[in-house]
């Protein structure tokens, strides 16, 4: 007896319930072996499964077979196959997935080819079978029904007749179930149908090689010649018979089990009676078959071709007719395919459940399937690793620990189906590559995965050619992302794939390079570095990775990049030359690096001063190339064979654990993710519409990684968060020759990740190379002009100058210098002198960071660099001669100077001012008419004074109550004691009042006696307050002295664009020979003539007439006057006016100068930094502030700022017409009234509006 584990008691009872029937009741079972050696053949270990059960048969109780229990006792045995105990034995199953596909057969079309033939009425081809587990498959002993094992003997004619009549049914059941299905069982059952002893016989299969060379030989020693010679004619015949008609392939090797059985024996046994032949006829409606033709047989008839095996003996034998074993004259047409390079590979089992209590041919219920492609790199041998790959990881899955929740493999069979992509490269015309190409990957799609249904494809690729891989790569996701088929990718040459929103990248990207690349120069204090690129796919995304990397990191570490070189040709190189840089990070493949490197050595920027760090493109296979130069670092990752099987795993998890997570979701129940696309449908679904939704599942997982690793996780667009790589570095090897040696780790996961090693530097050095360019020394030409370059003696005993004083700068002329001492000479001012200023400070900062020394030299001539005669002088001939290397000081930018020199950016913008004195000046005589402006004083003279004079007259005169109404108007108003009626309240007096009450004067005046009118005159009392209140406030602004000066409007004002035109003339001028001289004389003619008389030497001189009074203004360089005015302690200067031709000051070099570039990046840091804004601040600011000092003139109060005050009286005017109706009314209806109740109560006279409005009327006592 054997026990086996691979056997449960559970499985054991469910074997005998479906062998039995639901009531027998399992007593005890043991294990021994089928046979002596357990085996058959290469499939595995056979044993025989004897139990002993209790059933409810009656009639054996009464014989005595029962336990004592009442129940009859059975003894039954069944065949079980499991896996052979020898390793390598059960390597080569599990490589060849032949345990796997024989379970799948058994457990899910089994079932349904027993039902059809039970339909059909055809005999029984197979046995039953009760259990099918890739550990355990438990089948009917046909030994029971008169079976008995052969081993080691010949066939005779009549059990070869059983074999294929049995091949035949089998082969007619699947037609049959086909035919009713709708679809060809190897789309339905991908698993199960895999062909590999004929199909992959020049590939895979090679290893069977081995057995037909051994049956030559068998041939040859028994006489057999004309055998053993036609042996690998019959083969190759064979081959091509079966490979292009899938059913007939399915014929020939009808249960993988039987043919692996036999393996080369079964041609053995073929070939005593098979030779070629030619020609035949007959047979089977169509189908393939062996027919007898004399003493021959045929294999493989079809309907447009034939093809005979003949051989001696005198059976005939015909295969695939169904007349002979079937009773029928009918075959159907065969229909299932295969693919030479891909193999179907099932992750999962699930156990079949029964479909009734009891059944003799077992399961017949179908799981449901998911299915995954995986396409990987074709290599002989290869799908045993890859296979080996995947069992490994599902068998790690469906006893995981670290995700016990996984119910996945529960409820579902999930498909491999691998396809082995080969790349070849060819001396082909690009266009016909690129159709071959494209053609083959649209096929691959079609054929292998879209037929599955596929719900995503794993693409691990380490092709690292970076031309017609990365092409063929490119083209195969985007079609899968056109086809909403999500991609879980690892490939080696992924820095030159475009981003798909469907496409998960294992691999370390682009940006992890350029992050390690990055770290590495931060390590080594490399601030400055250029990138070398060529033509390569992907090499703009590198640039722009490296330039966002530089950005993240501005706030820990400063970088600059320098250069960026597209290379094509050697002179593209050139820029390197003139550039600063000493580090190169360099992107392309390795031909091509080593094409820009050869280059780089001829132009001497390689070598001990020279650092080249390079992507993973350059090392690829660690194979340096004869131009790479020692000291070389590299950043790399495995793409080897191995390490691609290893990533498998985690591609096969990451899909896992996405389905895993999307069936969990309960908002995803009822969705499919069977994509039912198809390449020849055209009416169908063209995108699968889920992969979108199954692809964000896909993206969130969290996969467990090796100890010490974060788990894999993907970021928004779909690159792997975590990466590890690899530092490596080019030194010699034992043999003296360069080899590549890692020499550290760079992990993007922690915040110090890089751990270098030490380090073989350029040129063998042990020490790195600075980084930077070697101290060069740069001779300077300057002008003096405060405040960007001040001149100071040095002092007399040392000669040294004061950290205040800035540095040594020579004034003299070298020729006068070259016998004298230097020290001597620094000590005696007319020879040297000490620069300051804020040029100066500028210099210093730049000599700091890029290590140079210089001189300063003041130019011969002492002029800026005008055209003179047709030539330049000054500053610009210098440059233009080459006998400087550099100008700075305040040298303004313009077109005529960029023609023959270049400037830099400018550091410092500028333009033409205009700076005149403040004088003190006397009172005007109209000083008091000054706070109102004409039209005020018009408005209040001749409209104000007289509409109150007009509208008082009026209403006194209107008034019933006032002087001069008659008795005509019907109101009794008795006679003013003391006056004549001739008296009148005249114009004349109205004028009188109203200058007396607007002036305030304590004079008579004759006030009216109506209500109305007097009400007026208040009004206008009134607006006199205000008037004298505003007039009083503001007189006092314009009876002061005030300081007067040329307020200018700027260079184009008409006083000094046309001198003459204004008398007195205005005295004005500049400095010749400078910038703003030549703008002039340019662009104002007329005042560039007339200005010469007044040009001074020098600014200071300018500005000394202007304060003398013998010039009124001086036009010069705007920045330099308003420093110069804010130096004046008196604050007597002032510059007005808007600046003219605005411009900027640079640094000049001569043309194609090589620092040119280094001083311009420079510039732009401080710009962007506030180092120029700084020195601004601190070389711009005097103790005198114009803008504050000057005590600017009143202006007159306008018409607008005085509106309101004859708002006040037309409002009053208004009110008064509106009383004066009010008092005609009262005097009409009211008065009478209110005389007689006043008469009644002298207490309510003295409240009586009749003697507020009747003040002369007599009152009776």
């Amino acid at each position: 007896m054997h026990n086996l584990k691979m056997i449960e008691f559970e499985d054991v009872e469910r074997v005998v319930e479906r062998a039995v029937g639901p009531k027998a009741r399992l007593l005890a079972h043991r294990v021994e072996p089928f046979t002596k050696s357990r085996q058959f053949g290469i499939m595995g270990e056979h044993y025989e499964l004897a139990v002993e059960v209790n059933v409810g048969d009656e009639e054996e109780e009464e014989e005595g077979q029962g336990d004592g229990s009442g129940r009859p006792v059975r003894s039954l045995k069944f065949f079980l196959k499991t896996p052979p105990e020898s390793a390598a034995l059960r390597d080569t199953l599990v490589d060849d997935w032949v345990s796997h596909e024989e379970v799948h057969f058994f457990a899910q079309i089994h079932p349904l080819l027993v039902q059809e033939c039970r339909e059909r009425g055809i005999e029984r081809w197979s046995p039953a079978c009760y259990l099918a587990r890739p550990e355990a498959l438990v089948l009917e002993d046909l030994r029971s029904q008169g079976y008995a094992v052969r081993r080691n003997r010949i066939f005779g004619g009549d059990e070869l007749k059983a074999v294929l009549a049995s091949l035949a049914r089998f082969h007619a059941s699947s037609l049959l179930l086909q035919r009713r299905l709708g679809r060809p069982l190897n789309e339905l059952f991908p698993a199960a149908f895999r062909e590999k002893t004929f199909t992959e016989l020049g590939k895979g299969g090679r290893s069977n090689r081995l057995g037909f060379e051994t049956m030559r030989c068998l041939a040859e020693r028994l006489g057999l010649t004309d055998g053993a010679r036609m042996l690998p004619r019959i083969l190759a015949r064979l081959c091509e018979l079966v490979e292009p008609r899938a059913g007939l392939r399915r014929a020939l090797g009808a249960a993988e089990a039987m043919v692996r059985l036999q393996g080369p024996l079964w041609l053995w046994l073929l070939l005593p009676a098979v030779s070629l032949g030619g020609g035949g006829g007959g047979g089977g409606g169509g189908g393939g078959g062996v027919q007898r033709v004399g003493s021959s047989i045929k294999i493989g008839k079809s309907e447009r071709s034939s093809s005979t095996l003949t051989g001696r003996g005198s059976s005939s034998i015909k295969i695939g007719e169904a007349a002979k074993f079937l009773n029928s004259t009918r075959v159907l047409r065969p229909a299932l395919s295969t693919s030479m390079t891909s193999t179907s590979i099932p992750l999962a089992y699930a156990s079949p459940q029964p479909e009734s209590a009891s059944s003799e041919y077992g399961n017949s219920n179908v799981t449901k399937m998911l299915k995954v492609g995986l396409a990987v790199p074709y290599k002989s041998f290869g799908y045993r690793e890859y296979t080996r790959a995947v069992s490994r990881v599902v068998t790690a899955l469906q006893k995981s620990t670290k995700r016990p929740n996984l119910g996945l493999f529960q409820h579902y069979d999930i498909f491999v189906k691998v396809a082995m992509q080969e790349l070849t490269p060819s001396p082909m015309k690009a266009c016909l590559l690129a159709c071959l190409l494209h053609a083959d990957i649209l096929n691959s799609l079609c054929k292998e995965f879209l037929s599955l249904n596929v719900s995503a494809i794993l693409y691990l690729m380490n092709y690292e050619q970076y031309g017609r891989s990365t092409a063929s790569a490119q083209y195969f996701l985007q079609l899968a992302g056109y086809l909403g088929i999500p991609v879980i990718a690892w490939n080696a040459d992924n820095s030159g794939l475009e981003r798909s929103s469907l496409h998960l990248q294992l691999a370390p990207s682009i940006e992890h390079q350029t992050a390690a690349m990055l770290s590495i120069l931060e390590r080594y204090k490399w601030h400055q570095f250029s990138v070398v690129t060529s033509q390569i796919a992907g090499h703009d995304d590198f640039v722009q990775a490296v330039r966002e990397r530089v950005s993240e990191t501005q706030e820990r570490f400063k970088f600059t990049l320098l250069n960026a070189v597209l290379w094509t040709k050697t002179k593209d190189l050139m820029e390197l030359i003139n550039s600063e840089s000493r580090v190169m990070l360099l992107y392309s493949t390795r031909e091509e690096a080593n094409s820009i490197l050869r280059d780089a050595h001829e132009l001497k920027i390689t070598g001990e001063n020279y650092v080249w760090v390079v992507t993973q493109s350059v090392v690829e296979n660690l194979q340096p190339r004869h131009h790479f130069p020692v000291g070389m670092i590299g950043v790399h990752f495995d793409t080897s064979s191995s390490s691609l099987v290893n990533e498998i795993a985690t591609a096969i998890k990451v899909y896992a654990y996405g389905v895993e997570d999307f069936v969990n979701d309960p908002s995803n129940y009822g969705i499919s993710l069977n994509t039912q696309l198809s390449c020849d449908d055209l009416e169908g679904e063209s995108r699968w519409s889920t992969g979108e939704h199954f692809f964000k599942y896909l993206k969130n997982v969290s996969v467990e990684a090796e100890y010490g690793k974060p788990h894999v996780q993907f970021t928004q667009d779909g690159l792997l968060k975590s990466a590890e790589l690899k530092i490596m570095n080019l030194r010699p090897g034992a043999s003296m020759q360069l080899v590549w040696e890692e020499i550290g780790t760079w992990k993007s996961w922690e915040k110090d990740g890089l751990d270098i090693k030490d380090i073989v530097w350029p040129g063998n050095m042990h020490t790195p190379p600075q980084g930077v360019p070697e101290k060069f020394h740069v001779k300077i030409t300057f002008l003096e002009e405060p405040p960007y370059i001040n001149l100071a003696p040095p002092d007399p005993v040392s000669g040294k100058c004061l950290m205040e004083r800035g540095v040594h700068c020579r004034v003299a002329k070298e020729s006068d210098l070259q016998e004298a001492d230097l020290q001597t000479a620094q000590r005696n001012g007319s020879s040297y002198q000490c620069c300051s200023g804020f040029c100066i400070d500028l210099l210093q900062k730049f000599s700091e960071e890029m290590g140079f020394t210089y001189e300063l030299v003041r130019v011969e001539d002492g002029k800026w660099g005008t055209l003179e005669n047709g030539k330049w002088n000054g500053l610009i001939a210098d440059l233009v001669n080459r006998k400087t290397d550099m100008v700075m000081t305040s040298l303004k930018i313009n077109s005529e100077r960029e023609a023959v020199v270049d400037f830099t950016v400018p550091f410092m913008e500028t333009g033409t001012a205009i700076v005149v004195a403040k004088r003190t000046g006397i009172i005007s005589p109209t000083a008091f008419l000054e706070p109102f402006d004409t039209a005020s004083w018009m408005l209040v003279g001749f409209v104000a004074i007289h509409s109150a004079t007009f509208m008082i007259f009026l209403f006194e005169w209107l008034s019933p109550s006032g002087f001069g109404i008659n008795d005509s108007s019907g109101y009794s108003n008795r006679k003013p004691a003391g006056r004549s009626l001739r008296h009148r309240f005249s114009l004349c007096r109205v004028y009188w009042l109203v200058w007396a009450v607007l002036f305030q004067a304590a004079v008579h005046v004759d006030s009216p006696r109506g209500f109305t009118a007097r009400f007026m005159t208040n009004v206008w009392a009134m607006f006199a307050v205000v008037f004298l209140a505003i007039y009083t406030a503001n007189l006092a602004a314009f009876m002061i002295t005030r300081e007067e000066f040329f307020d200018f409007s700027g260079v184009d004002d008409h006083r000094l664009a046309r001198p003459t035109s204004h008398k007195p003339m205005i005295k004005f001028g500049t400095v010749p020979w400078t910038h703003t001289d030549s703008t002039l004389g340019k662009y104002f003619r007329e005042m560039y003539a007339y200005m010469k008389n007044y040009n001074k030497n020098s600014v200071a001189e300018g500005i000394e007439a202007v304060i003398n009074g013998d010039l009124d203004a001086f036009i010069y360089d705007g920045t330099v006057l308003d420093y110069l005015v804010s130096q004046d302690e008196d604050c007597r200067l002032l510059t007005v006016g808007s600046w003219y031709a605005m411009t900027g000051y640079g640094l000049a070099f001569p043309r194609n100068s090589r620092f040119l570039k280094m001083f311009n990046q420079r510039l732009l840091d401080y710009r962007d930094n506030g180092d120029l804004e700084r020195l601004r601040r601190y070389w711009m600011t005097g103790t005198c502030r114009p803008d504050k000092e000057v005590q600017k003139s009143s202006d007159p109060l306008a018409l607008e700022q005085f509106l309101s005050a004859f708002l006040m009286l037309m409002v009053g005017i208004l009110i008064a017409a509106i009383l004066l109706l009010l008092e005609h009314i009262y005097f009409k209806y009211i008065r009478q009234h209110l005389a007689k109740d006043s008469r009644a109560s002298k207490c309510c006279a003295l409240l009586s509006v009749r003697e507020m409005l009747n003040p002369e009327m007599d009152v009776k006592t």
